[in-house]
């Protein structure tokens, strides 16, 4: 089931006839949900109200919503597809010729754009790739088999023996720097690119303030609240709005009650949706 959590707000909305749902991501305008259950893409208001199912949807990995209205989603073993967010028959993106490799975890970028994961046997294709609506062709940003989110770059990696994040810059992929500590997941930005999330192992919700200059500075991660997810790296339990205002998470139906929030460390000071992060210490080279 998806729950809807404010950063302020310590009280968690359920929204009803979303039993059984994965990949829940927000609509442009932050007042819808989509998220996939019993093979089919759906939608409902973040306030709650009736669900809409949109079109067939088997085997979904992953969607993404644009200000025209449109999503495009992956499915594992298919093309990615695209569908009105008012719903109707699913179209390929673009035609894929066999044993390309399967397109995963889509990501519409503010210029309408959209980046993804493309998986295959051919370990030298494998990355994630920047591609348009517009024409069939595509660019590979980095190399990798983890799926990532747009603000410079971010995405999981298991050098350290358990999944980390890092930040990978763009367009030359020739820095980067952790972001998690002991372990991290699903990484998302706030739109303004100020701030990044993550789940850590236990399911806390992560933030990590951003600076930007001649170097990336990164603060501590801190923890914000709880989730009642055992966060992995192949299945995502949760998406942000653009100003990092609110959460949407899947829980499981047995969470009745919501978590005790996270204290903070003493010295961080609690942040109010949307305002911009102090200078912080942290990082100040790429990790080679």
């Amino acid at each position: 089931m998806i729950a809807v959590r404010a950063i302020d707000e310590f009280e968690v909305r359920r929204l009803s006839g979303t039993e059984g749902a994965s990949y829940p991501f927000w609509s442009p305008d932050s007042r819808e949900v989509a998220f996939f259950s019993q093979g089919k893409l759906k939608k409902v208001a973040a306030d709650g109200g009736p669900v809409q199912v949109l079109t067939d949807a088997p085997q979904a990995l992953g969607g993404t919503w644009n200000t025209d209205g449109v999503i495009v989603f992956s499915g594992r073993g298919q093309p990615l597809r695209r569908v009105s967010a008012d719903g109707g028959q699913p179209e390929p993106v673009h035609p894929v010729a066999a044993g390309q490799g399967e397109t995963l975890w889509p990501q519409f970028l503010s210029d309408g754009r959209f980046i993804y994961l493309k998986v295959g046997s051919d370990e030298n294709r494998n990355g994630i790739y920047l591609g348009s609506l517009d024409s069939p062709d595509e660019t590979m940003v980095v190399g990798t088999e983890s799926a990532a989110t747009y603000s410079g770059g971010s995405f999981n990696n298991s050098e350290t023996g358990r999944q980390e994040v890092y930040v990978v810059s763009y367009p030359q992929a020739d820095q980067r720097w952790q972001v998690s500590v002991e372990g991290g997941v699903q990484p998302r930005w706030r739109a303004d690119g100020r701030e990044m999330y993550y789940l850590a192992p236990d399911g806390t919700m992560m933030s990590v303030n951003v600076e930007e200059g001649s170097a990336l500075r990164l603060s501590r991660p801190q923890p914000l609240f709880r989730t009642r997810t055992r966060p992995s790296g192949s299945v995502d339990e949760y998406d942000v709005t653009p100003d990092g205002s609110r959460f949407i998470v899947v829980q499981s139906i047995a969470s009745a009650a919501p978590p005790p929030p996270r204290r903070r460390r003493r010295g961080f000071p609690r942040r109010r949706p949307g305002s911009r992060p102090r200078p912080v210490s942290g990082r100040t080279s790429p990790r080679n």
